[in-house]
């Protein structure tokens, strides 16, 4: 019988374009009211990225403090998971463009089936991956 090693979260990270658009701003350019896009959707602010700036440059800098915070090298990263609605091309992933961002090879790099995985996909799939001899 296989032992299946469990898998961990060791630091996480996050990057939050600077630039912020109000609804204001949005007065400016179209015919509409921070009343109108909240009662809508309930955003009163979001934020752009400035131009060259894409997916895997976010997850690029998201993934250099969570290496920071674990106390890690990209050497040691086994896998490379990313969840994103915003492709950065139709093909391959955002993942595979944060590999080469992070200057890493070997590795598996793979988005999950859908954008937005269940909790339960989380907690399986990424385990399921630790018994390869890839994976530690």
């Amino acid at each position: 019988m296989r032992t299946m090693r469990s898998v961990r979260i060791a630091g996480t990270g996050m990057h939050v374009p600077p630039r912020v658009v109000t609804n204001a701003d949005l007065e400016k350019l179209m015919d509409t009211s921070d009343e109108w896009i909240q009662q809508r959707t309930g955003i009163a602010e979001r934020h752009h990225v400035d131009a060259g700036m894409g997916p895997a440059e976010i997850a690029h800098l998201a993934a250099r403090q969570a290496i920071s915070n674990a106390g890690i090298t990209p050497e040691q990263i086994d896998a490379i998971v990313v969840a994103s609605l915003s492709p950065q091309h139709d093909f391959p992933g955002v993942s595979c463009f944060l590999q080469d961002h992070l200057g890493i090879a070997g590795c598996p790099a793979f988005r999950p089936p859908t954008p937005s995985p269940s909790p339960a996909w989380w907690e399986r799939r990424p385990s399921r991956l630790c018994p390869t001899p890839v994976l530690r």
